[in-house]
């Protein structure tokens, strides 16, 4: 009972402070004020302090907390915006890093794994953005390096794989159930901040059940 009231108490400060800065990216890519919708405030909470309870029943350091509430905190809202948007911005990405270096650095989980993390996870999606179709956006390929830096290469890999066969089973509901065409696009930054959020949260587990 008592984690569940420090969730909560937590989780709502924290739900508060992240839909101020979602609506304030949206103004920013609206290029003026925006009206705040009551449900999508709602729905946003109650993502959040899910996440947020997943994330404190799984990680038992403080170090590993704090780093998990950044990048969900991160992943919450980049998947919020691209979701309505379709867009992931270039100055959301390069605040995000910078918070996530500094917080990597101050609870001493930076680590060449994390360099690795980037730069393979951006290579995958890059090699994928230019190849003839044109299936990911360059903003997937910017969010996919800041979601590296902190999954290392061993979880970028994994969510990844997860991404995109979410992505497909997505995909072919959405047609079948005729809520897209088969030309039609839809966001991936929410398919990736979930494969990423399983990768993050249970790629450890997973991994000790295959081999032993």
């Amino acid at each position: 009972m008592f984690k569940i009231i420090i969730v909560l108490f937590v989780g709502g400060s924290l739900a508060t402070l992240i839909n101020i800065l979602v609506s304030k990216i949206i103004n920013y890519i609206n290029k003026k004020k925006v009206k705040r919708n009551s449900l999508n405030y709602i729905v946003l909470t109650i993502i959040i302090l899910v996440v947020l309870y997943i994330s404190y029943m799984n990680f038992s350091s403080k170090h590993n907390l704090i780093i998990a509430v950044v990048f969900d905190s991160i992943i919450i809202i980049g998947s919020y915006v691209d979701y309505k948007y379709k867009v992931i911005p270039n100055k959301f990405v390069l605040i995000s890093f910078v918070i996530g270096v500094i917080s990597l650095i101050l609870t001493r989980k930076l680590m060449i794994d994390n360099i690795y993390g980037m730069v393979i996870g951006g290579m995958i999606l890059l090699i994928i953005a230019i190849m003839p179709g044109g299936l990911m956006g360059g903003g997937d390929v910017k969010y996919m390096v800041l979601i590296g830096l902190f999954l290392g290469i061993e979880k970028t890999i994994f969510a990844i794989c997860i991404s995109f066969v979410l992505g497909s089973v997505i995909a072919l509901i959405l047609i079948i159930f005729r809520f897209k065409k088969l030309k039609d696009t839809i966001a991936f930054g929410p398919i990736l901040s979930i494969g990423s959020f399983i990768a993050y949260t249970y790629y450890d587990s997973v991994i000790d059940k295959i081999i032993f």
